[in-house]
This record gives C-alpha cells, structure tokens and sequence, in this order.
C-alpha cells in the first residue's frame, strides 16, 4: 500500500510547467512538449473559443486545468494554470523550491537574460498560477 502512494506521489509531483519550456515555443512545439512530458494531462477540444488562440489542457479529474496561450503567430506567450484547493500545498512548496519569492503570492527567476514572474491567485473556489514573461 506505500509503495502505491509512493508511486502515485511521484507520477503526480510536477504540477508546475516551467515556462521557460513553453513560452516563446510554437504551438506545435508546445503540444509535443505537453503530450510527451505532461502525462497528468490531456488536450481538452469539447469547447471552441473564438476569441483566444490557446490550448486547453484538463486532468482525468477535471482539478487541474493549462490553459496555454499564443499571439497571432501562434507563439507562446503565457499560461495559466488553474488548480482545485486540493493541490494548494504541494504548488506553492514547488513554487518555493523551483523559483526566488518576490512578495505575497509572486515568484519570479530569469533563464538566458529573461526574467518570468509566477503570480499564484487564490479564488472563491480554486486558485490560478500565471506564468509569463517580464518585459523590463
């Protein structure tokens, strides 16, 4: 029985996408860097949108929603990372591990002379984490 929580605790510990993998990246980039190394998600196609070029990804679960957006050159220039409460704990211990904190709920690192903010925003019924690049 621990050797199954220990394995479902391993399958389950990266929550946090790294920008740096994705923003910048072309969509069809970002879709194989998600199918290959994003094994907790899947693309979700049940609903269009019109307005955002993005990619949606959902958990089995439906607690974890990746919302990965692009410009009109299908560039990557944010995502959105929208978690159930469950999982509060264990994003805002990597986010502490993975990132320098620059105040309540923001979290920043720069990876070749970019600088990312990572904001975590707690809502009524779930919290987002936005990761993005820093324009100076």
């Amino acid at each position: 029985m621990i050797r199954c929580i220990l394995i479902i605790l391993i399958l389950n510990a990266a929550y946090v996408c790294n920008a740096q993998e994705l923003i910048g990246k072309h969509k069809d980039e970002v879709k194989q860097i998600m199918s290959s190394e994003r094994k907790d998600v899947h693309i979700d196609q049940s609903s269009r949108n019109t307005v955002y070029n993005l990619l949606k990804y959902v958990d089995r679960n439906s607690t974890k929603t990746i919302l990965v957006v692009f410009d009109d050159k299908d560039t990557c220039k944010f995502f959105k990372s929208i978690y159930d409460y469950t999982y509060l704990r264990q994003v805002d211990r990597e986010l502490n591990q993975k990132y320098t904190r620059a105040g309540t709920g923001n979290w920043y690192y720069i990876v070749d002379h970019k600088k990312y903010l990572v904001t975590l925003k707690k809502e009524k019924w779930y919290f987002t984490v936005l990761e993005k690049e820093v324009n100076e």
